[in-house]
């Protein structure tokens, strides 16, 4: 699952692959990486200034709906983020 995630990570460089099927905007500027077949790997990530690409959730999706909690604790981290940024 490891090697799954560190290539679709490695995807993202790529301005052709911020869209499905690899990545779904999930809104208030968060997207979904979608990688695997059986067992899907998600990662919640954002932009940020510079073309910075921001990783703050990875977990295991066995259903097709994204988990509130798990898009809740990535806004939290975004929000976190990007208020130190602005501390700055």
């Amino acid at each position: 699952m490891h090697a799954l995630l560190t290539a679709g990570l490695d995807k993202l460089k790529h301005r052709e692959n911020h869209r499905p099927p690899l990545c779904l905007p999930i809104g208030e500027g968060l997207f979904e990486l979608r990688v695997g077949h059986k067992d899907i790997a998600r990662v919640l990530w954002f932009f940020q200034y510079g073309r910075r690409i921001i990783a703050v959730r990875c977990f295991v999706k066995k259903s097709r709906k994204t988990p509130q909690d798990e898009l809740a604790l990535a806004r939290r981290r975004m929000s976190d983020h990007l208020g130190r940024r602005a501390d700055r």
